[in-house]
């Protein structure tokens, strides 16, 4: 029996090549920008939602990659598959070289540190006489295949969803090797990914640097085939939204880039149509509509974590700040058994249970058995009363 997952492939495949003959070239450019957003996004679900690290700064490589790409084929004259090469080269060597500075910073450093990339590269290519300055760059060729001009929406249709299936794939398959479950470790806490022989700092930059590779890809397709390009399109507004993208599909599977990407783009073409009707700073509405949902996104998944879903309810912190977290529960059990999982702050109680038992993980398949440990909590022990 075919499984069910490989039949929504396959769907997903068909309805993707089908479309374009029976939609229009507005749904049809439509979907080319959900694909390049999806790839960027992509990078950020490998990056935060799979590394456990947080970026603000995705946009600042799209922009590199596409300025790469425009310069390289403008001004040199060279093949656009040349400049995809040096614009992949370029970001990478970019993403390595960030990432070994800031990588190292912990907390709410790195992210902050990432927002500081957006307005640096803004107006360093807005100064650039010889990347149009703050006028972009325009008239940049289009991608030619085997004598194929992809000058047609419909034919970078399918060059944007050609080059974003096969990143899925890349992706997949290295979420299945070996590094793929060594940069998966790194959501649980560096503690245990150390304890189990993984450099750390080796992971993450390599999961880093491929995040940046991946806007690269994103900012080449943007330029080629949009084949206009400006600095005030990479500021801060676009790292978010990215960050957004990969959050809203979700942050913990590959297809989320895809979902993520749809969502938003969609939302912001609705919101372009339906705030015009409520003021004449449709503009400045949209940003507060897109950091309200935002915040509220954000509000909603505070629980959220890989290793599993929020604390039931009926429990209460016993901690609070950092340390491990106690599940203490309201029904007046008398002893219980406290699970504690320290990286995640993931608690599991099983009730009258006087036994230590050998506990198998509760968190999913990159949870490790020795970073549960056991606490016997007694309720009676803070006033004194005895277990009857």
């Amino acid at each position: 029996m075919i499984p069910l997952r490989h039949l929504a492939i396959a769907a997903a495949v068909v309805a993707l090549l089908v479309l374009p003959l029976v939609t229009g070239a507005y749904t049809v450019t439509l979907m080319s920008y959900i694909g390049m957003s999806a790839v960027a996004a992509l990078g950020l679900v490998m990056l935060t939602g799979v590394g456990g690290l947080t970026s603000f700064g995705q946009a600042a490589f799209v922009a590199e990659g596409a300025y790469a790409a425009a310069w390289m084929t403008l001004s040199l004259g060279v093949s656009a598959w040349i400049g995809l090469a040096v614009a992949l080269v370029l970001t990478s060597l970019a993403a390595l070289a960030l990432g070994a500075a800031t990588l190292r910073l912990g907390g709410h450093r790195l992210p902050l540190s990432t927002i500081a990339w957006g307005p640096a590269l803004y107006f360093r290519f807005g100064n650039l006489d010889m990347l149009g300055r703050h006028n972009g760059i325009s008239a940049i060729p289009s991608v030619s295949a085997f004598g194929w001009d992809l000058r047609s929406g419909v034919a970078g249709y399918y060059l944007v969803w050609t080059a974003n299936g096969i990143c899925l794939l890349l992706c997949g398959n290295l979420l299945n090797s070996r590094w793929g479950r060594a940069i998966r470790s790194l959501r649980g806490g560096t503690a245990m990914a150390e304890s189990l022989g993984i450099d750390t700092f080796r992971a993450r930059l390599a999961v880093f640097t491929l995040a940046g590779t991946l806007a690269g890809l994103s900012g080449w397709l943007l330029a080629h085939l949009h084949r206009f390009i400006a600095s005030s399109a990479f500021d801060v507004g676009p790292g978010i939204e990215y960050l957004f993208m990969a959050i809203l599909g979700g942050a913990g599977h590959i297809m989320g880039a895809v979902l993520g990407a749809a969502l938003v783009t969609l939302a912001r073409d609705a919101l372009q149509d339906i705030l015009p009707h409520f003021g004449r700073n449709s503009g400045q509405m949209e940003v507060v509509a897109f950091g309200a949902l935002f915040i509220l996104l954000l509000q909603n998944a505070r629980w959220s974590h890989p290793c599993g879903p929020a604390p039931a309810a009926g429990t209460r912190r016993a901690s609070a700040g950092h340390g491990p977290a106690i599940a203490v529960p309201a029904n007046g059990a008398r002893r219980h058994t406290v699970v504690v999982r320290e990286p995640c702050d993931q608690t599991v109680w099983w009730p009258r249970r006087r036994q230590r038992r050998q506990l198998r993980p509760a968190c999913g398949r990159d949870s490790r058995p020795d970073r549960l440990s056991t606490h016997q909590f007694h309720p009676e022990a803070q006033s004194g009363g005895r277990d009857k």
